[in-house]
């Protein structure tokens, strides 16, 4: 049977014979990209524990049966022993065989359940949800004139912005991105470098999530709604 060399690989009509060098870079690459596609598929369950409380419920709580935790949330027992085994494949819960409990550890519980830690980014979550649910737009942006309608863009998308940026800002803005700027903290009020600023009323208000709300700026607010027909575009030659 004819047989030819194509990139050092000997191959046939009938099949691939690969060098052991080329085997384990086909196997690398085939464990990682299957790694990729379980983290994708596990951010399904993530954004279910997020929306329904699961992980805030298990928060402190200790051990919990299934029962128990479809108690405490008021959500159907079946499904909640269904996410609880992703969770434990996924290594976000522990599972006791045992006693047939489940808990979530503190260290975990940083990312997925406690609002003001410094680890909490379990609103990322949401960002991936919105881009796979993009898709089709993406793809017709792709095909045509490479724009995605602004007003398209999911609700869950802007959702898990705003949460996963507000981790950093309480954290991050005042303790180390101001300092990083040569001579901008001495610019800036004292009460922007604390926890205080309902107490300058010159810089807004708090809003309900927690970041300042600017009066008078001159910025327009972010709207979702309120863009209808304007178009973002990406890889536009004029940016």
């Amino acid at each position: 049977m004819a047989s030819r060399i194509v990139d050092g690989m000997t191959t046939t009509a009938e099949h691939l014979t690969a060098t052991a060098e080329d085997e384990a870079a086909v196997e690398a690459f085939l464990e990682r990209f299957v790694t990729d596609l379980a983290g994708a598929a596990s951010t399904v369950m993530t954004v279910i524990g997020d929306r329904l409380g699961l992980y805030e419920a298990m928060t402190g709580a200790g051990p919990l049966t299934a029962e128990d935790l479809a108690a405490r949330t008021g959500l159907h027992p079946r499904l909640v022993t269904e996410w609880l085994a992703s969770q434990t494949v996924s290594e976000y819960v522990i599972y006791d065989p045992g006693a047939r409990t489940y808990s979530l550890p503190d260290a975990n519980g940083a990312t997925l359940s406690q609002v003001d830690s410094p680890a909490y980014l379990v609103a990322a979550a949401e960002v991936v949800t919105g881009q796979f649910l993009m898709l089709d737009q993406l793809e017709t942006a792709f095909r045509t004139d490479g724009a995605v309608p602004y007003d398209s863009f999911p609700a869950c998308m802007f959702d898990g912005v705003q949460r996963f940026f507000r981790t950093a800002y309480t954290h991050e803005l005042a303790a180390n991105w101001f300092p990083a700027v040569p001579g901008l903290v001495t610019l800036l009020p004292c009460c922007v470098l604390s926890d205080r600023l309902e107490h300058a009323p010159e810089l807004g208000p708090l809003g309900e999530d927690g970041l300042l709300v600017p009066r008078d700026t001159g910025y327009e607010e972010l709207d979702p709604l309120s863009r209808h027909g304007e178009r973002l575009e990406f890889g536009a030659g004029d940016r």
